[in-house]
């Protein structure tokens, strides 16, 4: 059970990193005049691309294959995406995910 926590949180750590990493890239982007703009309320989750394959959540797991990408969105757009508190937002798709306490996706 104890290495099951710690592989949760360890992924939930590693996506929280992302998330300040895409935020950050966006936000210094951003500040030209155009691109995206990805904010977040607490406990939130935001990303401007894509968030596929996550389990997001204690005793949640991912344990099939992926399903194949979609269309990819129109590039030349800017977009604004917030995620409220303790919610996930995307610019791009959110699919194959595992989202909520002791959630799998299969």
């Amino acid at each position: 059970m104890a290495d099951r926590t710690a592989s949760v949180t360890g992924a939930v750590v590693g996506l929280a990193a992302l998330v300040i990493a895409v935020v950050t890239l966006v936000r210094t982007s951003g500040s030209s005049g155009g691109g995206s703009r990805v904010r977040t309320g607490r406990g939130g989750i935001a990303a401007g691309g894509n968030v596929t394959g996550n389990a997001i959540g204690n005793r949640s797991k991912v344990v099939a294959s992926p399903t194949a990408p979609g269309a990819a969105p129109a590039s030349d757009q800017a977009a604004n995406v917030r995620a409220g508190r303790n919610s996930i937002a995307a610019v791009g798709d959110v699919r194959d995910n595992a989202l909520g306490d002791d959630s799998e996706r299969r």
